[in-house]
């Protein structure tokens, strides 16, 4: 077998591995960085005199402070879906009419929907950069190491004039 044809053997073998190496490298880093879910905390909310939002973690001091208005008959508990998780407890007022407790679980619902779209943006924006610096751009680096090594080597190959 001539020269050329066993340098022809050899670049198709390494651009086979490099191709399953690829394919193997774009899995793997598929499935590490998408695989799981953000995690969306369990909130306690209420709604201030003033009409802002009160949002509070389980372990926060306020919340034993809004359970106990709720023991006193001061304010109802809801629980609302407003998180995949259903984490959500909303402290609303007992003395509120109909339209001012629509108003009121309007407010907390749109300040769920924007705590839920804050939430995903920071955990997915990350790993799509890290999958993409990661898994992706070193395959396509090292095709192109290979490649101008190979063009290298082509320029010592004697060829017919």
């Amino acid at each position: 077998m001539s020269r050329e044809g066993k340098a022809m053997r050899w670049g198709r073998g390494l651009f086979q591995l490099w191709l399953v190496v690829a394919v193997l490298s774009v899995g793997i880093g598929a499935y590490v960085n998408f695989s799981g879910s953000p995690h969306f905390p369990e909130l306690h909310i209420s709604i201030k005199r003033d009409g802002s939002i009160a949002a509070f973690k389980p372990s926060d001091d306020l919340v034993k402070i809004l359970d106990a208005a709720v023991e006193g008959d001061l304010s109802k508990r809801q629980s609302l879906a407003g998180y995949p998780d259903g984490a959500v407890v909303y402290y609303a007022d007992t003395g509120d009419d109909d339209s001012t407790q629509s108003n009121k679980l309007q407010k907390v619902t749109s300040y769920l929907d924007a705590e839920r779209a804050r939430i995903e943006s920071e955990y997915w924006t990350p790993r799509w950069k890290a999958f993409f610096y990661l898994s992706v751009l070193p395959p396509l680096l090292l095709l192109a190491f290979g490649t101008s090594i190979g063009w290298a080597l082509a320029g010592f190959r004697r060829g017919s004039p």
